[in-house]
């Protein structure tokens, strides 16, 4: 009786493909003259069917739209299955393989996807001609097709002829061997059209099976996997349904055969399992799943043993060894406006630096450079309040900068400074704090104090998120250009006695992005804004480039 059963079952699923005869017991199939075929996608309004120009249709043409009914009768426990007419569809669009279609009128049911359309094929017949061959003799049997025009595409689906395939080699073999070639088959074409039938046919397979035993594990939800990285482990995740437990079979195209991984259980019904990176090599990866059921039966039911799942194996990154030293030169200017730009409290620096990268830890780096400093400045109530002219600040310098690393993701990075200002000789340092390595994002902490020009504190974020566009985050503390005493002898423009006072204490912020144009050669550019009050501010602008060999 279960035999009976799933043979009829079948029957009807390969019918529902259009691959067999229908189930002429059930549900009454194409008459004469009709074509049939089915809703395979919906797109905005648009119905995808997968009829071709090769069936006949053609645009303009009005097809009928049924919904296919299969239901158990809950006395006899018969299958039973019939259709029933929703609507008309209008053709929009015949292409080669698929048609676009659209309610030519309001239908009865909303469609969906494996709704059955139907349509008597309106081709006027061959107009006669004195080279036609004679009318065909009825007592010889129904004459083959006519083979299509020159030029017009010839319907051919692929999905049903390895369907077809499959259920020749698939003649006289078991429910439960059925179900998992059809699982199989639909696992590895997720995108035919009659994927969701074999998966439907399957779990009728494996219920028909239950009679006669416990439920029989199966996979359903299966990861894709193409490709993986040589050396880098694999995390494989399924879904199975009706299993005690699970275990991941691998091997590599060299190994005669495989390894087994027991799958840990995991939330709902999912079995996982690492395959290490030693364990992924060669040039393919091959794999399947055996499930355990009730009972202790364990069946394949993700790949088996002659036809795994196969993923290409990507060769291993080769690196090629760091250079003993890193050179890197580098230009930058930035402009800080902090009043409005009235002119009277900004300042202007330009640095160039040559460095030396050695290595990760110990003397990581040695630098060098000089810089230009320029400004004018002075309180905020001698410009603002007194209106007293701001004083000139300037500093010509070089330095010279070291950073020491005792670890690699901690540096600290001390800087030496000597310049000519206006008074004669200054000096200055700063002593700054990396927390990161300097290839990575990275913070820096720390201070300045420059000459005669004031001090400042320094928090500076840099982010190596994007490859090839650096980015750069900056805070400072400062009560530069004119932080320091002023000279007796400063005058300010015409003779005019100078604000005395320094420079109050303000902040900036400033953003800096970049682009790599090479691997080598970057390219920045900066905004900032800064202020000592409320209406004491204004922005800021710079840029930079850099080379490194």
């Amino acid at each position: 009786m279960a035999e009976g059963r799933w043979v009829a079952g079948l029957s009807c699923a390969l019918a529902w493909l259009g691959l067999t005869a229908p189930c002429f017991a059930q549900a009454a199939g194409p008459g004469p003259g009709e074509i049939e075929g089915r809703v395979i996608e919906l797109q905005e309004g648009d119905l995808v069917l997968d009829l071709g120009a090769g069936t006949g249709l053609r645009d303009g043409q009005r097809v009928q739209i049924w919904r296919p009914i299969l239901v158990r009768h809950p006395v006899t426990r018969k299958t039973l299955s019939d259709r029933f007419l929703i609507g008309e569809l209008e053709l929009v669009q015949v292409r080669p393989s698929l048609t676009l279609a659209r309610p030519a009128s309001e239908l009865a049911r909303v469609p969906a996807l494996g709704d059955i359309i139907l349509s008597i094929s309106t081709l006027p017949p061959p107009t006669a001609s004195p080279a036609s061959p004679s009318p065909p003799d009825p007592s010889r049997g129904p004459s083959p097709p006519s083979p299509p025009p020159p030029g017009e595409p010839t319907w051919r689906d692929v999905h049903a002829e390895r369907i077809g395939k499959l259920l020749n080699d698939l003649r006289g073999a078991d429910p439960l061997t059925r179900s998992r070639a059809y699982v199989h088959l639909a696992q590895a074409e997720p995108d035919s059209p009659y994927a969701r039938a074999l998966l439907e046919e399957a779990k009728a397979l494996r219920a028909a099976d239950r009679e006669s035993g416990p439920p029989v594990p199966v996979a359903v939800k299966v990861p894709r996997v193409d490709e993986v990285r040589y050396g880098e482990p694999l995390r494989i995740a399924v879904e199975i349904v009706n299993a005690s437990g699970a275990v991941l079979h691998v091997r590599t195209s060299d190994d005669p055969s495989y390894a087994s991984l027991p799958m840990e259980a995991g939330a709902g019904s999912y079995f996982a399992a690492t395959i290490p990176g030693a364990a992924v090599d060669g040039t393919t990866l091959e794999m399947f799943v055996e499930a355990v059921g009730e009972g202790g039966r364990a069946v394949a039911v993700v790949g088996m043993a002659g036809d795994p799942l196969r993923a290409d194996v990507r060769p291993p990154k080769t690196e090629s060894a760091p250079d003993d030293f890193r050179a890197t030169a580098k230009l930058w200017t930035d402009y800080a406006d902090y009043n409005r730009l009235r002119g009277d409290d900004f300042a202007w620096q330009t640095e160039g630096e040559f460095g030396l990268r050695l290595a990760d830890e110990g003397v990581r780096a040695i630098r060098s450079g000089f810089g230009v400093y320029r400004g004018r400045g002075g309180s905020v109530e001698d410009l603002d309040e007194r209106g007293l002219e701001p004083r000139t600040v300037g500093l010509t310098y070089g330095y010279l900068e070291g950073e020491l690393a005792p670890a690699r993701a901690f540096a600290i990075l001390p800087r030496a400074v000597v310049g000519l200002g206006d008074d004669g000789v200054a000096a200055g340092g700063q002593l700054l704090f990396r927390i990161g390595n300097d290839l990575e994002t990275n913070l820096i902490l720390g201070g300045e104090a420059l000459g005669s020009v004031g001090v400042r504190g320094i928090a500076q974020l840099e982010l190596a998120v994007f490859e090839r566009v650096p980015i750069l985050f900056r805070t400072e503390v400062s009560n530069q250009p004119a932080g320091a005493d002023p000279s007796s002898d400063d005058q300010g423009t015409d003779g005019v006695s100078p604000s005395l006072g320094g420079s109050d204490v303000g902040a900036r912020g400033i953003a800096e992005v970049g682009y790599r144009l090479v691997d080598d050669l970057v390219i920045r550019a900066r905004g900032s804004f800064q202020g000592r009050t409320i209406e004491h501010a204004g922005p800021g602008f710079g840029g930079g480039v850099s080379y490194s060999w």
